[in-house]
């Protein structure tokens, strides 16, 4: 059983240090895995001579998670993780009213998809981000759209982005007065420009030549700074 394999590490040849936990796994099937697994072990860098992989943007639990789905291709395991981490927010939160404690219990499944997303994107495992972006979709609410819109935009989850244009269409209102919501106005302004020309009612093939105009405008405004 392959899952057996990685949780044993017997005749692993591959250590991920990921802030500061040693993680052990078998090179040859990241390798028929992951094409970014296969670069790194692969393609002449440090890496692939000292079989040792810092990790640094990412906890150890969720690199774990990702790793057994390379394995088994399942996706229990991620599915009992994230109901771990939501009972787990719900008891700590019990001594608040039943609303809050909702809310606090889906606000914590979200920012446990948010770093599936991620990581299964920085390594290319379509699979998982897919399912990550499906569980996303279902989990919108009005505090943390604004959030998931970026990061859906970050890693190009079309899916994703549509969804969350169409929740903030829907009640715009709301959202609106966000800080979520307020914080696109200023630090997101692609995001913003994609939620303007949605709710304008303009198609993905109309909307992408207003999108790529805007950041090339970005980037001559960059060039000038450093000029």
């Amino acid at each position: 059983h392959f899952r057996s394999l990685f949780d044993g590490g017997r005749g692993a040849d591959v250590t991920f240090l990921v802030k500061g936990e040693a993680i052990c796994a078998h090179s040859q099937i990241l390798l028929a895995r992951s094409d970014v697994f296969a670069s790194e072990l692969l393609g002449g860098m440090q890496e692939s001579i000292s079989k040792e992989i810092v990790v640094e943007d990412c906890e150890g639990e969720i690199f774990k998670a990702m790793l057994r789905f390379l394995y088994t291709d399942d996706f229990d395991h991620i599915q009992e993780l994230v109901e771990h981490v939501c009972r787990s927010n719900q008891t700590s939160n019990q001594a608040g009213d039943s609303r809050s404690a909702n809310l606090a219990k889906v606000s914590a499944e979200i920012q446990l998809l948010h770093q599936l997303l991620q990581i299964s994107h920085r390594y290319q495992v379509a699979r998982l981000q897919l399912w990550c972006e499906q569980r996303l979709c279902n989990r919108m609410t009005v505090s943390e759209v604004s959030g998931v819109l970026c990061q859906a935009h970050l890693f190009d989850a079309k899916q994703l982005q549509r969804a969350c244009l169409a929740f903030i269409k829907e009640n715009l209102e709301a959202v609106a007065i966000t800080p979520g919501f307020l914080k696109l106005t200023t630090d997101w302004p692609e995001v913003m420009l994609k939620v303007t020309l949605f709710n304008a009612g303009l198609s993905d093939s109309a909307a992408c030549p207003v999108v790529e105009a805007q950041r090339e405008c970005l980037r001559g405004l960059k060039r000038k700074r450093f000029q």
